[in-house]
């Protein structure tokens, strides 16, 4: 999930940022290491896929059923890459059936008010999709990861280690957030 589509197209490997973010991309693979092989058992001993679409764990939410521009690595992780070059941040749907937090800073993902009234009702009707549309800053290099609240150790220990190859990289950029998507700009990508 590291590779970033922002790259110019032609580019080599020969400048020192292309170099950078080869290295960069290396050690988020080796940082994820352990929870891929718990992935890949996972995939060995029931069959579900390693890298999964949405809908595979939110059967009822419309929504999540939909989605095809970001995915699940495993259960416990959501990852949502930046797929337009002219940009550096990405809009992510994150289902209301689970707590969210930024792999990166830990900082619980922000819940939107009517995914907050659903679930404050016990209205159980699953299929509306009511979960929360978040616009994530991902620069080059910090691609929007997020962590369900009741993930494995395995899937703990490699946010961790995320969050280790930010210190090592000189901590997260300070102007990283995550923030329920603007109304206006729902409405225009059709989201709503």
């Amino acid at each position: 999930f590291v590779y970033d589509v922002r790259r110019p197209l032609g580019s080599t490997l020969a400048s020192s940022s292309a170099a950078s973010d080869v290295y960069t991309g290396q050690s988020m693979h080796i940082a994820l290491l352990e929870y891929k092989r718990e992935a890949m058992r996972e995939a060995e001993n029931v069959g579900l896929p390693m890298t999964r679409m949405m809908f595979i764990h939110y059967t009822y939410d419309e929504v999540a059923s939909d989605l095809t521009s970001q995915f699940l690595l495993g259960r416990d992780l959501l990852i949502a890459p930046v797929l337009d070059r002219k940009t550096s941040r990405v809009h992510c749907y994150l289902p209301r059936e689970d707590v969210w937090m930024d792999a990166w800073t830990t900082i619980l993902a922000p819940i939107s008010t009517s995914a907050v009234r659903k679930k404050k009702s016990g209205d159980d009707e699953e299929s509306s999709g009511s979960g929360t549309w978040v616009t994530a800053d991902a620069p080059m290099g910090w691609p929007a990861v997020f962590i369900r609240s009741g993930a494995s150790k395995t899937a703990k220990a490699a946010a961790a280690a995320l969050r280790e190859l930010a210190v090592e990289k000189g901590g997260v950029p300070s102007k990283r957030r995550v923030k329920i998507m603007d109304p206006v700009e729902k409405l225009i990508l059709g989201l709503v």
